[in-house]
């Protein structure tokens, strides 16, 4: 089965198209008729972009979170509207209350970064929430994997995402990290959010999970871009090792890790910029 992944909302954006980008992601899948919306970036892009690229929002049957950030939420009440409300497909942690604290130039700036509507406001625009703790099939040969194990030790969540709970703040696992693996003639194809909980630990979770022997293609957000020189360097060592045939990153990578990555794979590397479209 052919699945097309088209790229809706992300930091850049291909050139003479009329789109635009911001600060986030959001990827759409036809995979073999079944429509998924992967992520719904901030919600700037993807009412402007979905049109543009040939994309009916309409016609999109699940929609499922890699997490519940503000970038890869904002636009789901968009999302839903557009559609009539249907099924969601994310992590319970994704309505935690979650926030960044962070110190800019010698002074500590605290944020909210949760999901900008509540479950609530989204459920009266229809949303039905799927809550999924393991992996989902999606459509045939497409799968939502979350609560992703940490098992090396050069991948760590930073100690600046929180969460806020009755108790007070604690530190922010973020168990709501997922990615969907795709699965066809090529084969293995992964499509990241985020990937907070690592790239490395996640690819060498579905690995196991799905039993392959390498990855067709790597999609998305793997925030190498708050990773230290020695983590990315592992981690860009593991890839190799994990046999990823082609990555084209996204969001959260970080230029100057872009460009080592480009170094590492030459040819077989590429932006997963808006406007950016591939038959996995």
């Amino acid at each position: 089965m052919a699945v097309t992944l088209t790229i809706l909302a992300e930091n850049k954006v291909s050139l003479g198209m009329g789109l635009i980008g911001e600060h986030g992601f959001c990827a759409h899948l036809d995979a073999g008729g079944r429509k998924i919306l992967w992520d719904t970036g901030q919600g700037f892009c993807l009412p402007h972009n979905a049109p543009r690229l040939g994309v009916d929002l309409k016609q999109v049957e699940v929609i499922a979170l890699s997490h519940g950030h503000f970038d890869h939420t904002g636009g789901l009440a968009h999302a839903l509207a557009a559609r009539g409300g249907g099924e969601v497909v994310c992590h319970p942690a994704c309505f935690e209350r979650k926030k960044a604290r962070r110190n800019l130039f010698g002074r500590v700036v605290e944020v909210s970064i949760g999901m900008p509507a509540s479950r609530s406001q989204l459920k009266e625009l229809g949303g039905e929430f799927n809550f999924e703790e393991d992996s989902k099939e999606l459509a045939p040969g497409v799968h939502f994997f979350t609560s992703i194990p940490m098992n090396n030790d050069y991948e760590e969540i930073e100690p600046g995402f929180l969460v806020d709970t009755p108790e007070g703040e604690r530190p922010d696992l973020l168990p709501d990290d997922a990615a969907l693996a795709v699965v066809t003639d090529r084969g293995v194809s992964v499509i990241l959010g985020c990937a907070h909980r690592g790239i490395v630990n996640t690819l060498t979770h579905i690995r196991s999970r799905l039993d392959c022997d390498g990855f067709y293609s790597v999609w998305g957000g793997t925030h190498m871009v708050d990773r230290s020189t020695e983590a990315v360097a592992a981690e860009i060592a593991a890839l190799h090792e994990l046999k990823v045939n082609m990555i084209a990153t996204a969001h959260c990578t970080g230029f100057q890790n872009e460009m080592k990555l480009a170094a590492a794979f030459g040819e077989r590397f590429a932006f997963a910029c808006v406007g950016a479209r591939a038959e996995l």
